[in-house]
């Protein structure tokens, strides 16, 4: 460091303070400690002082000839700006923040979306076949887990008309085999640690294997991921079967198939 001196003094405590960068008049140091560099001196430091630098050589040669003097002295405006930030939110936020929503949006009869869309879950793993539908929704009105008005009427009329489409009425067929709410033991991809996958409903007939995951909120990114997740569990398990995944968003958008990944 060939362009000024870094030194250390040992003095005397609460005696002056630095001002500017040099030691106050009431400060007297008394062991110099270290240095290092060596000082710029001005031209005339030499003739008017008689010392010389550490290697012998007179200080007065001064290799970048700096004066200091005001007439010098460039103006220099600084000027701040308030920075602009904008908040880029990931998927997965938008997905926590849309399940929060969800728990805070009263569905029916005082309950949330989710509490509604985790009781209709209950009331579709019953179901079989398409015709089982009005007894099904009788015998979970009996147990309190439906309630009565229009309000449940509706949603259960969405489920009706769902069970009109024929993709989705031929997940509700006699000669079906079907897994409701199914628990499979696997391991998580991330992690490696055990994981229990468990897809709504599993329908398997011939070599043919379709996933439905129902959905009674909005579409998130993350339902997707979720389906597909299902779709190479169950390749893995039947490699010899042709494997589709669907998400039935029974309250608006309907049957909505996944692409594999």
């Amino acid at each position: 460091l060939p362009n000024f001196t870094l030194q250390g003094w040992e003095s005397s405590p609460h005696r002056g303070e630095l001002e500017g960068g040099f030691w106050g008049e009431e400060e007297s140091p008394r062991e110099l400690l270290f240095s290092l560099g060596e000082r710029i001196l001005p031209k005339n430091w030499a003739s008017e002082t008689g010392q010389k630098a550490s290697d012998g050589t007179p200080p007065s040669l001064n290799r970048l000839h700096i004066e200091h003097r005001m007439e010098d002295a460039v103006g220099v405006k600084v000027v701040t700006r308030n920075p602009a930030l904008y908040f880029l939110q990931s998927g997965q936020t938008s997905d926590y923040l849309q399940s929060l929503a969800d728990e805070r949006t009263t569905a029916v009869g005082g309950l949330s979306q989710r509490e509604m869309g985790t009781r209709m879950h209950e009331v579709l793993s019953r179901i079989r076949e398409v015709g089982e539908l009005d007894a099904v929704v009788s015998q979970a009105r009996r147990e309190g887990i439906i309630g009565e008005g229009k309000e449940w009427d509706d949603i259960v009329e969405h489920v009706r008309e769902g069970f009109r489409l024929p993709l989705v009425a031929s997940w509700f067929q006699s000669g079906n085999a079907v897994y409701s709410e199914c628990a499979i033991a696997s391991r998580s991809p991330e992690t490696g640690l055990p994981i229990v996958l468990r897809p709504d409903r599993v329908v398997m007939k011939g070599r043919q294997i379709t996933v439905i995951d129902y959905k009674f909120g909005h579409p998130s990114r993350h339902y997707s991921e979720q389906v597909r997740s299902y779709m190479n569990l169950m390749r893995r398990m039947y490699p010899d079967h042709d494997v589709r995944g669907y998400l039935w968003y029974v309250m608006g958008r309907g049957p909505a198939q996944i692409a594999p990944s």
